[in-house]
């Protein structure tokens, strides 16, 4: 985070900052439903363009609307939206100085190894962020990817969880997550049962049990799971497969969630979260 300000009309000068997710699984093209990436969001002064770039390795994804962050999680669920390579891409911030994008790391099928039992194929792309106006100092990130982690090294024929993998860093703004991708050897078993601890709340959950959610398995036997939090923390996550006899549970594993962007006021950055 941080980075240069900038003058805007009748404002105080805004210090460009962005911010983005690490630990995001490998894209591979091969059907399946999972499309993991990492999240990234922008502040910077209200109606500014930004560069936006990545290096060789990584693809930016945009929205259809980069700046109604309450829609993120509908709009981009599994990493859905439009690919525009290594760049440029050029969103306009919102009326609050925010925009957001995802990042892909994308690997060819061939090179695709099975799930991992440590980060050692562990790829880290640069990116920055740059105002139209000011494209000299640019504002840089550097988004980490690697394989799905082996959710059963051992071989057990009771374990039917497969791999998984998720992302930590988000700004705790109640919108932008932490995702979650599980692999299941089944679709038959139905769904994942996700539980997280803290002030986070899991995407979709209902109102009167906002930390757990029963998450439908595709037909693949993989499913997205969103987390989000409005409190800089550190949170913990559980997976379950309920319907499947014999099956461990997996974690519980550590998220971080960020206050973003330092240049705002709590009681400020409170009224621009969804």
């Amino acid at each position: 985070m941080g980075g240069t300000k900038r003058e805007t009309a009748g404002h105080d000068a805004v210090a460009l900052q962005a911010i983005v997710t690490t630990q995001a699984a490998y894209y591979y093209a091969d059907g399946t439903s999972l499309k993991p990436c990492n999240w990234v969001k922008v502040y910077g002064a209200p109606g500014h363009t930004m560069v936006c770039n990545v290096t060789a390795g990584g693809a930016i994804i945009g929205l259809s609307d980069p700046n109604d962050g309450s829609q993120l999680p509908g709009i981009l669920n599994d990493g859905d939206g439009t690919s525009y390579g290594t760049g440029p891409y050029r969103p306009m911030l919102n009326a609050d100085g925010f925009t957001w994008f995802l990042i892909r790391g994308t690997r060819s099928i061939s090179t695709q190894a099975q799930t991992q039992t440590s980060a050692s194929n562990l790829l880290l792309i640069a990116g920055t962020v740059a105002d139209q106006d000011d494209p000299n100092h640019p504002v840089s990130m550097f988004p980490s990817f690697q394989d799905y982690w082996d959710a059963n090294p051992q071989n057990d024929p009771n374990q039917h969880f497969v791999g998984y993998a998720y992302t930590s860093g988000a700004p705790s703004d109640g919108v932008t997550p932490c995702c979650v991708q599980v692999k299941a050897d089944s679709a038959d078993w139905g769904f994942v049962r996700v539980t997280v601890n803290g002030h986070a709340t899991v995407v979709g959950a209902t109102s009167e049990y906002p930390q757990s959610r029963d998450v439908n398995l595709q037909s693949d036997g993989c499913a997205g799971i969103l987390l989000v939090d409005t409190t800089a923390e550190s949170v913990q996550f559980t997976i379950a497969l309920p319907n499947a006899p014999g099956t461990d549970q997996l974690g519980p594993f550590t998220v971080r969630f960020q206050a973003f962007p330092a240049a705002i006021a709590p009681a400020q950055r409170e009224g621009n979260v969804a």
